[in-house]
C-alpha cells in the first residue's frame, strides 16, 4: 500500500474515485474540505470536531453527499444493530420505554505514547467511541432531543476525558443512559433496549485487540425476551426467550457498496448535486474539466494540462440582472461556459469559482496554492478597492495573476479607480464586458507558456 505525505499528495498522484476518511479527528474537517473542493465522493467517519465552529462549514457543504449514511449504523456494528433495528421496527418490543448501555474497556499506555493526539481535545473516547454508540442508539430508538453528560479525566490525568456518562431523552419519550470508559478493566459491552412488551439485549461483544479504537468486536448475540401475550405482562411472570438470527457479514462490504453506488451515480447528476451544495454555502463552482476535475491530461496529446483558476467576487453572481448598461446581459453561468470553451481550445483546464464571502475567497486562494494552480484570473468586484485580506492571500501564490473587470473602471466613480491588487497582478484588463474574461484567460495562458 503506498504511503503519501498528505491527502493532497494522494489526490495528485493516485487520482482516486472516492475517499474513505478515517484520519485523526483533528484532521477530519481539513480533509473533508479538500475532498469537497476536489468534487470527490467520500465516506466521512465524523463530520465535526471538538471545535464546533470549524466543522459547521463541512456539514453545510457536505450533507448532500452523505445523507444516506445518516440512517446506517456505525460500520463495526451493522450486523447486530441491523438485526436489532428490525426487531424494534416490527414492534416485537412494543412501545420503547428505556435504553441502558455500556462500553467499558482498557486502552494500554502504548496507545497514547504511539499517537499523542489521543491525549488532546478531540482524541478521547467521546469522539472516538461514544459518538458511534450514540449514533447507533439514534438509529435504533429514534432522534435524541435532550442530553445530560458528565465527563472525567481523573484516572489518566490527560487534557482529554477518559470516562463519560450520559442521560438521553428520545423524541418518542423513551429515556436512556450510557456509560463509556477507556481506562477500566471490563471485557464486554452491552446494550439493553426495553419496551412495554419485551427486552432486547445486545451482549457478548468481547473486546479482543486493537482494532476499531482498540477492539475487534465478536458479534453480539441478540437475546430477545418478551411476553408472549400482552395480557400476560407482569413482573412476576417469566419471559419467552430467543436468539435473534442475523447475517454475520463483513460490515465494510456495506460501505464499499455505498461507495460503488455513488461512483455509478456520478457524472452530470453528481455535478448538479455538488453545485447545489456549494451554492447553498454562498459560492458556486464550475468544473468544465470533468465531474471530479481530477484528470488534467489533454485527450489528444496525453500531456498534463495547465490549470487556470478564475475567481469571481462579491455580487458577481448577479451578472445578467445587475446594471446591464455596465455589465451587459450575460449571466455568470454563461461567462463560465465561454471560459470553459476557450480553455478547451487553448488546451488548459479552467475552474471557475464565485463567492460573496471574503473569508471563503481567501480559503479558495489558499487551496489554489496547495493544488499548485498555474495561473489565476480574478475579478472580485468591489473587493478590488479595499480587500487587503484577499490581496495578502494572493501574495502567497507564485503564479501569474490577471486582474479583469467587465466595466471600464477608470471611467466610473473615483473610488473604483483604485485596485489594491495592481502591484501584484501581471496586468489588468477592463471595459470589454465578457471579453475581459476571455482576454484575461488568453493572457494567463501566454504568461505561463
Amino acid at each position: 500500500m503506498p504511503l503519501y505525505a498528505s491527502l493532497d499528495d494522494s489526490l495528485a498522484k493516485d487520482h482516486p474515485d472516492g475517499i474513505m476518511l478515517a484520519t485523526p479527528n483533528q484532521l477530519h474537517v481539513e480533509h473533508a474540505r479538500i475532498c469537497l473542493a476536489a468534487g470527490l465522493p467520500m465516506l466521512l467517519e465524523k463530520n465535526h470536531l471538538a471545535d464546533r465552529g470549524r466543522s459547521a462549514g463541512v456539514d453545510g457543504r457536505g450533507r448532500t453527499f452523505r445523507r444516506e449514511d445518516a440512517d446506517r449504523p456505525s460500520s463495526h456494528a451493522q450486523s447486530d444493530y441491523g438485526a436489532a433495528k428490525q426487531v424494534i421496527d416490527e414492534g416485537r418490543l412494543g412501545k420503547l420505554v428505556a435504553v441502558m448501555g455500556s462500553a467499558v474497556f482498557f486502552k494500554p499506555d502504548s496507545y497514547y505514547a504511539d499517537a499523542p493526539w489521543h491525549r488532546e481535545l478531540g482524541g478521547g473516547p467521546i469522539l472516538l467511541n461514544m459518538i458511534h454508540e450514540v449514533h447507533n442508539l439514534r438509529i435504533l430508538c429514534g432522534d435524541i432531543v435532550a442530553v445530560q453528560a458528565f465527563a472525567s479525566q481523573a484516572t489518566r490525568g490527560f487534557p482529554v476525558e477518559d470516562t463519560v456518562a450520559i442521560n438521553l431523552r428520545f423524541a418518542s419519550g423513551a429515556l436512556g443512559t450510557f456509560m463509556l470508559s477507556d481506562t477500566a478493566a471490563c471485557p464486554t459491552a452491552e446494550t439493553d433496549i426495553t419496551g412495554k412488551q419485551g427486552l432486547l439485549n445486545l451482549s457478548g461483544r468481547r473486546l479482543l485487540r486493537h482494532l476499531w479504537h482498540l477492539r475487534l468486536a465478536v458479534r453480539a448475540d441478540l437475546r430477545l425476551k418478551r411476553y408472549a401475550q400482552l395480557e400476560d405482562r407482569s413482573w412476576w411472570k417469566p419471559f419467552d426467550e430467543s436468539i435473534v438470527e442475523m447475517t454475520r457479514d463483513d460490515p465494510f462490504v456495506h460501505h464499499d457498496g455505498a461507495l460503488r453506488a455513488r461512483r455509478a451515480r456520478r457524472g452530470r447528476a453528481y455535478c448538479q448535486c455538488a453545485r447545489r451544495a456549494s451554492e447553498s454555502a454562498g459560492h458556486r463552482i464550475h468544473r468544465p474539466g470533468g465531474a471530479h476535475g481530477r484528470d488534467r491530461r489533454n485527450s489528444l496529446t496525453g500531456n498534463v494540462m495547465a490549470k487556470i483558476l478564475t475567481l469571481h467576487g462579491v455580487n458577481l453572481n448577479m451578472f445578467g440582472k445587475r446594471d446591464p448598461k455596465q455589465y451587459g446581459t450575460a449571466t455568470l453561468a454563461q461567462i463560465d461556459e465561454q471560459l470553459a470553451a476557450l480553455g478547451k481550445e487553448l488546451g488548459v483546464e479552467v475552474e471557475c469559482y464565485q463567492t460573496n464571502i471574503e473569508g471563503e475567497m481567501c480559503s479558495k486562494i489558499h487551496q489554489a496554492f496547495e493544488q499548485k494552480v498555474d495561473a489565476v484570473v480574478i475579478n472580485v468586484g468591489a473587493w478590488t478597492h479595499y480587500s487587503y485580506a484577499i490581496r495578502d492571500a494572493l501574495t502567497i501564490l507564485t503564479v501569474p495573476i490577471i486582474e479583469v473587470h467587465m466595466s471600464h473602471v477608470h471611467a466610473r466613480e473615483e473610488f473604483r479607480h483604485l485596485s489594491v491588487f495592481a502591484s501584484i497582478a501581471k496586468g489588468q484588463i477592463s471595459g470589454f464586458g465578457v471579453n475581459s474574461y476571455l482576454l484575461g484567460l488568453r493572457a494567463a495562458v501566454a504568461a505561463i507558456r
